[in-house]
């Protein structure tokens, strides 16, 4: 065989060994990516398990939440994850738990990290826990990637709505939770007035923004000053809240502001912007929260107005 050919051949073998490689790196990175991996959701058993979960039944929800991200997950763990999942296994809660949530703001792994940190939650009796983790988990699905930048981001070019919105109950809703608020409505749901509820996960979801996902609210711990100011931009019931987490959205946004130019609001749900309806709502007003009746059921249309920000109009809105 002449040496040209032998050269020819080894070339060939070469690029069929990066091809397999390549496929399998793909397969890595798609295993446990949300975005790689979203087409795999259940949506029927998302809505199953939401509609257990916002009429505070939490622990029922866990069976449709786990079938409806079971196909986006079906592979094995990898990686750093898969290491987390082996600790939980041997017993080391703590380990496993340190290692996954160290994961929770990456792209690639913030979903699988709090799938499989919601399994050893469940497997040891924290199933209220594991049940929010999950929830959590397929929110980060449906976000896209989408990351919260916190209402200062927001103010810049909407400051009128910004101001509206600071003299609201929304504005507010963290401060509820500090000691000697909102006294008689704690008092009504057998609630201590004189406790500090600012550092309690079931409370911060819906009186913080983004709490558990994605560049929103983490409790701060002191002299950490980068997460007192995560913090500090995401208190209470704000834009992203409503309007969703807004890293994808800004940039057109801004463009819009840097050239002066016409647009539909449709260029902004495009871009990941949430379209307000009862199901935003219903988020946090639902039976979960411990002031609302046993019956409760949320009015969409009478309460749509209550407690939001004016609607000024919008300079170069052409809808």
């Amino acid at each position: 065989m002449k040496w040209g050919d032998k050269m020819s051949r080894f070339i060939v073998r070469i690029g069929i060994v990066v091809i397999v490689i390549c496929s399998v790196l793909a397969a890595v990175i798609g295993n446990q990516s949300m975005r790689g991996a979203g087409k795999g959701l259940d949506e029927a058993a998302w809505r199953q398990g939401l509609r257990l979960f916002e009429d505070n039944e939490s622990e029922k929800s866990i069976g449709p939440f786990r079938k409806a991200i079971g196909g986006v997950f079906a592979g094995a763990a990898l990686g750093e994850i898969k290491i987390g999942v082996e600790l939980g296994k041997q017993g080391k809660k703590d380990e496993a738990e340190e290692l996954l949530r160290s994961m929770f703001d990456d792209e690639a792994t913030a979903a699988r990290a709090r799938y499989e940190l919601a399994g050893i939650y469940e497997a040891t009796g924290r199933k209220l826990e594991a049940a929010q983790l999950l929830h959590d988990a397929i929110v980060v699905i449906l976000n896209k990637g989408a990351e919260y930048v916190g209402i200062g981001v927001c103010k810049k070019c909407h400051l009128k709505q910004y101001m509206s919105w600071k003299k609201t109950t929304m504005a507010r809703t963290f401060d509820v939770l500090k000691p000697g608020n909102a006294i008689e409505a704690k008092k009504k749901a057998d609630l201590d007035p004189k406790t500090d509820y600012t550092k309690e996960p079931a409370c911060l979801p819906c009186h913080t923004t983004g709490y558990g996902l994605p560049g929103g609210y983490e409790i701060p711990s002191a002299g950490d000053a980068k997460v007192a100011k995560i913090a500090k931009a995401n208190e209470g019931t704000t834009c992203e809240a409503c309007h969703g987490p807004g890293s994808e959205y800004v940039a057109p946004h801004a463009d819009v502001a840097d050239k002066k130019r016409k647009y539909s609001a449709n260029e902004f749900y495009d871009a990941g912007m949430v379209r307000i309806d009862a199901a935003v709502c219903t988020t946090c007003h639902n039976r979960r929260n411990p002031t609302a009746a046993p019956d409760f059921r949320f009015d969409y249309e009478q309460s749509k107005d209550m407690g939001s920000h004016k609607n000024y109009p919008l300079k170069y809105r052409t809808d």
